[in-house]
């Protein structure tokens, strides 16, 4: 019931539509638009690793559901492949995504917090677990989560175990050395280390990520796969 009351009240193109719902001798059915090409996650795991400029197409459009979202006062708190269905083009490539999967969402004021854990482990911002209370910016860490996923095909903080996941998730850097990272753009490098930031204040906001070069340079990303570019040294 929670869920559908969300829905009723999207309507974006980054958002899975709600076309009806249907309360038939106690079961209450939930009708939506049909995702034609199946999830984000079984397409990344069938690849393997996305290119970057396709990872920036599909990041810009999730940043943008999520300023949708929370403009709208809703916190998603369960943002993770699985949960973006995704249209592709004729090269199969994803030209659409849709969120969805509202089952965890709140409504939230923009000052407001809330306290109650929940979401998928490898996903979850290490603030959730936080007895002081966690607000949007929890949304952006997983979105971080997503990101690498789709550039590098695995997640930043996995592990064995729950416990381990969430140990890694506090404690750990984000794991970007070896052969694969030396391919990736500096931008990217950048936008991750901003997403997936421990400490929330700190952490990119949305629109600051809207605007960062790796979101806005899709084109450019193509020609750079394999290039010899490095990283410009941090102070």
């Amino acid at each position: 019931m929670s869920e559908t009351a969300v829905l009723k009240i999207l309507n974006h193109c980054t958002v899975i539509k709600l076309i009806e719902t249907l309360e038939i001798q106690n079961y209450l059915y939930i009708v939506m638009e049909l995702g034609q090409d199946g999830d984000l996650f079984d397409y990344i795991v069938g690849k393997q690793f996305l290119e970057e400029y396709e990872a920036s197409f599909i990041m810009k459009k999730l940043l943008l559901s999520l300023n949708y979202i929370h403009n709208m006062g809703i916190i998603h708190r369960d943002l993770k492949p699985e949960n973006i269905i995704i249209s592709l083009d004729s090269n199969s490539e994803v030209s659409e995504v849709k969120l969805t999967d509202f089952g965890f969402s709140k409504f939230l004021s923009t000052k407001a917090s809330v306290k109650d854990a929940c979401g998928t482990p490898g996903y979850i911002a290490p603030e959730v677990f936080n007895e002081k209370g966690y607000d949007k910016k929890a949304d952006l860490f997983s979105l971080g989560c997503i990101m690498y996923f789709l550039i590098r095909g695995r997640l930043p903080f996995d592990g064995p175990s729950v416990s381990e996941v969430l140990k890694r998730t506090f404690q750990d850097d984000i794991p970007m050395r070896g052969e694969h990272w030396r391919n990736i753009s500096w931008e990217g490098k950048d936008l991750l280390r901003k997403l997936l930031r421990k400490d929330p204040r700190q952490r990119i906001d949305l629109e600051e990520a809207l605007k960062h070069p790796w979101i806005q340079q899709r084109e450019d990303l193509k020609t750079y796969e394999g290039s010899n570019v490095r990283e410009p040294v941090q102070n």
